[in-house]
């Protein structure tokens, strides 16, 4: 099937990394939007680059809910829109209904969404009316396994820039634990790292992943303090079989495995997000440590393999082929090898 692969070039995270190294892999010949049959695109932006293509099936993957995802809204009519997605052998229409708000949005050359996580999926249903498929992103833990290295007391997190509000979080509620605290910042962001004058804190400008995951190897537990759709340093973290703590409220918290649930767990959420409830749940962390798994951790973290990524997205392509009587390529089990 011809294929074509569309990035947002603004960004270019280790995560975009991950993702497209693994659609490479899955789709090794790839062609211009306008000429393919099957389209990806990687964010909201790069989706509202493609033109719409009658016949063309187009995935729009959205890892984040966020405000620079977000869409110019257009002027359409308001009466309700049909997508027609056509059987590339035959001609025939399959005709699928879209509401109202979905063509406002600016979405209409979008057949189909994939999701990071099912908060994010909820809510392109509510918006778009689109069939939405949670697959999580490939995250890279090749070089994150669990050592032999005394753990030490102190806790780490990571800050991605105009993140202030959550050092602010972890800083104090370190603070109040009487806890020290590593944050872990991009050492390639150009000296845009953040500061922190409290003498229990220490900010690690990390170039390397052996600098990140000697941190989480050897920390007590990793913070999560962004009320984020998704943080790979979660993952990662679970990898080293470190535990997590994370926000309730947050879509981080369907990466972990909360142990206050029945049996072990990978980590603990925090249901307030302020100092003295995320001081709260280290203090319980602390309490029981009995309840965590660094097995089961590293376990969780393997679900976020690339190698899964490929298959579960292999196998989508494959149930829409089936479903549209689409002629396409059979990449679920390419992907899958």
């Amino acid at each position: 099937m011809r294929t074509a692969i569309v990035h947002d070039a603004s960004t270019n995270t280790s995560a975009d990394q991950c993702l497209k190294d693994s659609l490479a892999n899955m789709f090794s010949s790839t062609v211009r939007p306008e000429d393919a049959e099957l389209v990806i695109s990687t964010s909201r932006r790069a989706a509202q680059r493609v033109r719409q293509i009658p016949g063309q099936l187009h995935l729009c993957y959205q890892r984040f809910a966020t405000a620079d995802e977000s869409l110019p809204r257009v002027d359409e009519s308001p009466s309700v829109q049909t997508a027609r997605i056509f059987n590339l052998r035959d001609n025939s229409p399959v005709s699928t209904k879209f509401a109202p708000r979905d063509q406002q949005a600016g979405m209409s050359n979008v057949s189909h969404f994939l999701a990071g996580n099912h908060r994010i999926a909820d809510g392109l249903r509510r918006e778009t009316g689109r069939p939405t498929k949670v697959i999580y992103p490939p995250v890279e833990t090749s070089q994150f396994r669990p050592n032999r290295a005394r753990r030490s007391d102190y806790y780490v997190t990571s800050i991605l820039p105009g993140q202030e509000q959550e050092l602010d979080l972890a800083v104090r509620a370190a603070r109040i634990a009487r806890r020290r605290l590593l944050v872990l910042v991009d050492g390639h962001s150009g000296g845009n790292e953040p500061t922190c004058h409290e003498s229990h804190v220490q900010i690690i400008a990390a170039t390397t992943d052996e600098e990140t995951r000697r941190a989480l190897c050897e920390c007590r537990a990793f913070l999560c303090c962004a009320d984020t759709d998704f943080d790979a340093d979660v993952i990662r973290a679970q990898a080293c079989g470190t535990p997590v703590i994370v926000s309730s409220q947050s879509g981080v918290s369907e990466l972990v495995a909360d142990a206050e649930e029945d049996g072990p767990g990978t980590g603990l959420y925090f249901y307030e997000r302020t100092p003295d409830g995320l001081a709260a749940a280290m203090a319980e962390l602390e309490r029981r440590p009995q309840k965590f798994s660094a097995p089961l951790a590293w376990a969780q973290a393997m679900q976020f393999s690339a190698s899964r990524f490929e298959r579960e997205l292999g196998a989508y392509v494959e149930q829409l082929r089936a479903a549209s009587t689409i002629d396409m390529l059979d990449v679920g089990g390419r992907a899958a090898a």
